[in-house]
């Protein structure tokens, strides 16, 4: 439990001092790129699985609240009817309620008026369509895939091809690799 808490003091600290010099995301290119406090896990290196239902109510409660709070940015996944797999940075994103799990997300239109392909993957997929919701740690390695899964690309492209990691088939949803 100490090294989450040394991760998120010095990340805390370092998001501290990118306000104060005013260089905001200066580490996610060039010299020192690899010198931001992180946690030990990304894209690359794993994943874990939680199945809710199989939970008990104290530790979904816990779970949802230390994965969905403090975390800034998740990445969302979707899947077209015509197969293409979307990733997508999120923000709004927050636990309606524990019992049962409940979790909301606002998608809207990007800042051209373009329906979100998140949004149209979810209205096409109808009642039942799987999305996936991926925390991140705090490390320069999601930082990136973050940025790069935010680029605007095509419909028929997959933000995946653009990530470290990918897609794991799973009965509930695409998991990160």
């Amino acid at each position: 439990m100490e090294s989450g808490w040394k991760s998120y003091r010095e990340f805390t600290a370092y998001s501290i001092s990118e306000l104060k010099s005013g260089k905001l995301d200066d580490w996610l290119e060039g010299e020192g790129a690899d010198a931001l406090p992180h946690g030990s896990a990304c894209l690359q290196t794993g994943y874990s699985k939680e199945v809710f239902s199989e939970m008990q109510h104290t530790r979904r409660v816990n779970l949802l609240g230390s994965n969905m709070g403090p975390r800034p940015v998740f990445l969302v996944g979707t899947e077209s009817p015509a197969g293409v797999q979307n990733l997508a940075p999120m923000s709004s994103i927050s636990v309606l309620s524990n019992s049962p799990p409940l979790i909301s997300m606002s998608v809207s239109q990007n800042r051209g008026g373009r329906v979100r392909d998140t949004l149209l993957n979810i209205r096409e997929g109808g009642v039942g369509c799987k999305v996936s919701i991926h925390c991140l740690r705090g490390d320069i390695t999601n930082a990136r895939d973050v940025n790069a899964a935010a680029k605007d690309v095509p419909r028929d492209v997959s933000e995946w091809s653009l990530v470290s990691g990918s897609p794991i088939s799973d009965p509930s949803g695409d998991l990160l690799s």
